[in-house]
């Protein structure tokens, strides 16, 4: 049984790899100077919160073990978390193998792939050099419960979103478009956000009820992927953008699709 199952996930996760790749060889041959492509991490930038903007950085995922594990492995979050492809993202082999192809292809363009596999790693600065010869300790719990409680809905819904997320997107220089690639905006303090609303004796950490989080939108956030150094013509087909300048619109929709899990589950 672990053995078919291991060449089910090889086959997906090489399938994506190879659809990665078709994107990949469709930029390779847009650029007549060969492999690799000379792109930049401008290239590569997308709306949202920037590294080094944190200030508190994502907390080791460990701590929150003390309360949310280690007394039941089945049904307590933090081991099923831990177990997860979100808890090994980037400690899998199949992702640093694709990241290598990428970064031999185009230039810098691992940084798009840190960003959603190590998040932490990539708000910190460590996404530069996009080998991820940077990475280290925590980076490798991959998408870890600190993270993903501490991001904020870019669409902010008066009477409804927390009211601190109002200051957190005024401070950005540009607010995602729509969610995707990695585009994530997050609380630069450890202010941690979830669907219920503690009470007002919770001491443990600070919190804020968010709706957000129960919104399926918050998982096109990784789960919607784009590449967005192409921009979709009039007639369906994409052209290369300038090298060395973010992508014009940075809709997704005008991006090449690389993946799109969440539009169509949302379409299904």
């Amino acid at each position: 049984m672990k053995s078919g199952l291991s060449v089910g996930r090889l086959a997906r996760v090489g399938g994506w790899c190879v659809f990665f790749g078709g994107s990949s060889a469709m930029l390779v041959a847009s650029f007549a100077g060969g492999t690799p492509v000379p792109t930049t991490v401008a290239d590569y930038f997308l709306d949202g919160t920037q590294p080094n903007t944190l200030n508190h950085p994502i907390v080791d995922a460990t701590n929150c073990a003390t309360c949310h594990g280690l007394y039941d492995e089945e049904h307590e979050p933090w081991s099923n978390w831990a177990a997860t492809m979100m808890g090994q993202a980037a400690r899998d082999p199949l992702f640093h193998a694709c990241l290598t192809v990428a970064n031999q292809d185009a230039a810098f363009s691992g940084d798009l792939c840190i960003r959603c596999h190590v998040p932490g790693g990539w708000l910190e600065g460590r996404s530069t050099p996009t080998d991820g010869s940077l990475l280290t300790g925590a980076d490798f719990q991959g998408v870890s419960c600190n993270f993903c409680h501490r991001m904020v809905d870019p669409d902010y819904k008066p009477g409804v979103s927390p009211a601190p997320d109002q200051g957190i997107l005024a401070a950005l220089s540009a607010i995602p478009v729509n969610p995707h690639t990695g585009n994530f905006v997050m609380d630069p303090d450890d202010v941690r956000r979830g669907p219920f609303d503690l009470g007002p004796k919770f001491f443990y950490h600070d919190y804020l009820q968010s709706p957000f989080h129960q919104d399926s939108a918050m998982c096109a956030t990784c789960h919607d992927v784009s590449n967005p150094v192409y921009s979709r013509q009039p007639d369906g087909s994409y052209a290369l953008n300038n090298i060395g300048q973010p992508h014009p619109t940075q809709d997704k929709h005008d991006m090449f699709p690389v993946e799109r899990t969440y539009s169509e589950w949302l379409m299904s």
